[in-house]
């Protein structure tokens, strides 16, 4: 082990692992690079993680078998997603036989992910370059607080059944977020390399856009699960809408006309959906913890700090009907919570050419006008509570204007 450590601080992880590999009964094939090297700590234990996963998937001689692949990639974190044929391995006994390592990885804020799609196993493997100053990282200060919030759960549950569950929040909390595109036609690829290069995973997928696919995008495994946005060229049937309305990880359905809009949009607000999304699945988990426990208490706080989880709880709200406002309040209001955008002048109805002195105005105005929307005579419920999100985000918007 000392050597194999050694040959990580000397080489790079990913001439330790080619040497591994060359130790293994099964051929093992390496595409892509890990770009600059980092420290020490963060490349041993990347090269741990994805170790146990060469042990696994090509520790057992199958002459029949092709090679296993390696796919290397680097952003902000350092990546390989293996692939290997499954045989009678399913995603479940991957996620057993490697739950150690992959506790380990999520413990040093890294993710492993294990599928199986069409008879491959895929297991994938990432881990954040804490060298990377905070602001550049794609979660920034929301990751930091569900990884806490999800090592507060193990100490909960220690080794028991809901440990697995625990680990899932974290793997897909650092994940890149998932855009699907429901289409029949041809997709620009440099659109998608766009989107991948800002840290959005473009799926493709044909219509219809039914029941059916909705199901598929809700699920937590597949090559189609685990989605975000869904962006449709293709007219979305009403009980496709209504699936996606009725889970309580909610898919948006963009309003945008344009991909690469979208996958920006996505990109901006991927820590905010992250965040829900992992508060969401954590609520899930207290159901056998004591009413007093401290964690109810974190993800509350978290809950109720984080205006931009309740600013998208809102919008969503208000887009799937269940707060109606008359239609030009509601296409304003849908506007500031940045229904087409988060940009502070697309928010205030501005033009991109506004000047900063135009958007001090705008944001001002509309402080005033949510002001006396929350406080008109007889409203109450949730109505009331979105108009205070209103108010709030207006209020947000001016302060940033004149901070400028």
């Amino acid at each position: 082990m000392d050597r194999v450590r050694g040959e990580v601080r000397v080489q790079g992880p990913r001439a330790a692992l080619a040497e591994l590999a060359a130790t293994l009964p099964r051929s093992v094939r390496f595409d892509g690079e890990l770009g600059r090297r980092t420290t020490w700590e963060v490349e041993s234990g990347f090269y741990d993680a994805v170790a146990a996963v060469l042990h696994l998937l090509a520790g057992a001689e199958a002459e029949s078998e092709p090679a296993v692949t390696v796919e290397f990639g680097r952003d902000e974190a350092m990546r390989a997603r293996v692939l290997a044929t499954a045989g009678p391995r399913s995603a479940s006994y991957l996620r057993a036989a490697l739950g150690k390592d992959a506790e380990r990885i999520v413990a040093m804020g890294g993710a492993m992910d294990c599928a199986v799609v069409e008879g491959t196993a895929i297991v994938t493997v990432s881990l954040v370059d804490r060298t990377v100053p905070l602001h550049r990282r794609h979660g920034g200060a929301f990751e930091h607080r569900v990884l806490d919030l999800v090592r507060q759960g193990w100490r909960a549950v220690g080794d028991g059944a809901d440990r697995h569950r625990w680990d899932a929040v974290a793997a897909r909390a650092v994940l890149p977020p998932r855009l699907a595109v429901v289409t029949d036609l041809p997709v620009d690829s440099d659109v998608v390399s766009g989107a991948s290069e800002i840290g959005v995973d473009v799926v493709v997928v044909d219509g219809p856009a039914d029941e059916a696919l909705a199901e598929r995008f809700l699920s937590d495994d597949g090559p189609h699960g685990s989605i975000d946005v869904v962006f449709s060229r293709i007219p979305p049937s009403a009980a496709f809408l209504a699936a996606l309305r009725r889970s309580r990880q909610r898919v948006e359905v963009s309003r945008l006309d344009d991909l690469d809009r979208a996958a920006r949009e996505l990109a901006a607000r991927a820590p905010v959906i992250a965040a829900r999304r992992a508060l969401v699945s954590v609520r899930g988990l207290m159901s056998g913890l004591p009413e007093e426990h401290p964690l109810r208490w974190a993800v509350d706080r978290l809950a109720t700090e984080a205006h931009e989880i309740t600013e998208l709880d809102r919008l969503d709200e208000l887009l799937t009907g269940d707060v109606r406002l008359p239609n030009d309040v509601g296409e304003r209001a849908a506007r500031l919570l940045g229904a087409h955008g988060t940009d502070p002048r697309t928010r205030l109805g501005l033009d991109v050419a506004a000047d900063e002195e135009q958007v001090r105005a705008a944001a001002q105005r509309e402080v005033l006008r949510w002001r006396a929307q929350a406080g008109a005579a007889g409203l109450g419920g949730r109505n009331a509570v979105l108009y205070e999100v209103l108010v709030r985000t207006a209020e947000g918007l001016l302060s940033s204007a004149r901070d400028r």
